[in-house]
């Protein structure tokens, strides 16, 4: 046998073992969120890290000498 007839034989021997299981799988479980998340907590971390970076770009630098 040649390589691409062990390579073809190998695929479909694959999809012949694989396809049951598929098959007898269940569908997607439910979300159990009941209730949305507050939008509060993301405005929190948006004003955390913004003030973090606003903080740090206007932290002086230590070549005041030659910024003209």
């Amino acid at each position: 046998m040649n390589l691409r007839r062990v390579a073809c034989l190998a695929a479909v021997l694959t999809a012949a073992t694989l396809a049951p299981t598929a098959v007898a799988q269940e569908g997607p479980p439910t979300p159990k969120l009941s209730t949305a998340p507050s939008p509060l907590v993301g405005y929190a971390v948006v004003a955390i890290l913004g003030g973090a970076i606003i903080g740090i770009s206007l932290y002086p630098s230590k070549r005041q000498h030659t910024d003209l």
